[in-house]
């Protein structure tokens, strides 16, 4: 079957898979997503694209699904489509989970982080922080972004709420070598 080919890396045989299946139910947003998701895999971004969006036209409420196309559109380096995506991938999660609100705040910050737009990048970080303040990582990258804008109380701040919340998360060590210079300044 096509998940077991995609989790095992064999992407062509899943997208046999996966178009067989659709053959048969083309109504299923998760086939869509699922075939979107190989094409990915195998660095085919506008079919991946195509494929999510008849996801999204069968099921137009799956914030899910807007927020997976965002990262393919973010991945090609087309961050106003991404941007686009995420906020309305935003726009559905916020009626729902908090978190899946942060997670596309993120995603967002993230995405414009990449492309250079630290503007950008410090603004939806700081709406998924205002989603969710318990999404450590948003605290992260909100630091490293005052840092390279000059904003060193802000970076500081950031930096050391990141590392309280996460003592041992992935970038701790980062944080921790970037605090201990800026205090010693």
């Amino acid at each position: 079957d096509g998940l077991n080919c995609y989790v095992l890396g064999q992407y062509e045989q899943a997208l046999t898979a996966f178009n067989a299946a659709l053959e048969m139910a083309d109504l299923q947003p998760a086939l869509w997503a699922n075939l979107g998701n190989t094409h990915d895999k195998l660095n085919q971004s506008d079919q991946a694209v195509e494929a999510y969006s008849k996801a999204i036209a069968i099921a137009p409420e799956d914030h899910t699904l807007y927020q997976n196309q965002a990262n393919i559109y973010a991945a090609m380096g087309n961050t106003d489509k991404a941007r686009e995506l995420y906020e309305q991938a935003v726009q559905l999660s916020a009626y729902g989970d908090p978190k899946d609100a942060a997670i596309n705040y993120y995603n967002m910050g993230v995405t414009f982080i990449n492309s250079g737009q630290t503007d950008d990048a410090i603004e939806a970080l700081t709406k998924a922080i205002e989603s969710d303040p318990d999404y450590t990582e948003s605290y992260y990258q909100l630091g490293i972004c005052f840092l390279g804008t000059g904003q060193m109380d802000a970076s500081l701040k950031n930096l050391s709420l990141y590392l309280e919340m996460s003592p041992d998360g992935p970038n701790a060590g980062v944080a921790k070598q970037l605090v201990a210079n800026r205090s010693a300044n």
